[in-house]
């Protein structure tokens, strides 16, 4: 009878169980970086799609003035504008009215009433600054706000000269 000779431990093939754990523990570390970018990815795309639908509503604002400047005389339009702010501070534009008689003159920014833009809710708010020195120029700041997410206030700013065109 012949007898098979025993394969020595160094011969045989596998994995240890420390080979099969650290091999298990980088394959952890790689999905939860990637999902941690991923997060961060849709956390920042999300943001950027934020500040793209405030600055249009910005931009919405900035062009009923243009249009109030475009339809009547210079200087209506500029007297129109200082009188509403003798007494107030600047507007709120929930929406956008078809005049500039129904701008909503506003002294207190807290009482601008937000609306609702892409199930988000917006604010926004025009400064108007009339230079005494240049009566050919109206200088608008707009701001638009909203609350991100677990009610982060965010808002961007966008800075606009009006001119007269005559």
């Amino acid at each position: 009878m012949k007898i098979k000779p025993r394969l020595s431990l160094s011969l045989q093939s596998g994995q240890t169980i420390i080979e099969v754990l650290l091999a298990a523990l980088i394959v952890g570390l790689v999905v939860t970086a990637a999902a941690i970018g991923l997060t961060y990815s849709v956390k920042n795309n999300a943001e950027v799609r934020y500040k793209e639908l405030a600055t249009a509503q910005a931009q919405e604002v900035i062009e009923a003035f243009r249009r109030e400047r475009d339809k009547t005389n210079w200087s209506v339009f500029r007297s129109n504008i200082e009188t509403a702010l003798t007494n107030n501070a600047g507007y709120c534009f929930a929406t956008i009215p078809d005049s500039l008689s129904k701008f909503t003159a506003v002294s207190n920014f807290s009482s601008c009433a937000p609306y609702e833009h892409s199930r988000t809710s917006f604010r926004r708010i025009a400064q108007v600054s009339l230079p005494s020195a240049d009566t050919d120029t109206i200088q608008l700041t707009i701001t638009v706000s909203w609350h991100e997410g677990a009610g982060n206030p965010r808002s961007i700013t966008v800075n606009h000269w009006l001119k007269n065109w005559n």
